[in-house]
């Protein structure tokens, strides 16, 4: 990331230079909203092609690396509020099914070591 970062960067500068009109970008949240579902669909194609490319057994998302990052959190002991928060989650009901897909997992490795 520091690649894209210069001296005079202030903090609130996008990370990548994705979006050409900034101003326009701040100041109209229809554009906003335009822009940002365009690069979502295409960082999508971007990572299904990486996928691919990598000749993965499934297929490569941005859902995907959400979850797993949720996931990845919560197995190394951050609270469910902040993973919450993190991924933007209107309700920590949605985020706690990573954490049962965990309790699942916890669950047979306990099943797997009894027997």
């Amino acid at each position: 990331m520091n690649k894209y970062k210069t001296e005079i960067s202030p903090p609130s500068d996008f990370v990548f230079p994705i979006i050409e009109d900034v101003e326009m970008f701040d100041a109209n949240e229809e554009y906003q909203a335009h822009i940002i579902n365009a690069k979502n669909i295409l960082c999508g194609q971007k990572l299904r092609r990486l996928g691919k490319d990598m000749e993965l057994p499934f297929g490569l998302s941005f859902h995907l690396s959400r979850h797993t990052f949720a996931t990845n959190a919560l197995n190394n002991g951050m609270r469910i509020e902040y993973v919450s928060k993190l991924l933007d989650h209107s309700d920590i009901g949605i985020t706690q099914i990573y954490a049962k897909v965990i309790s699942e997992e916890l669950d047979k490795a306990v099943e797997q070591y009894v027997n």
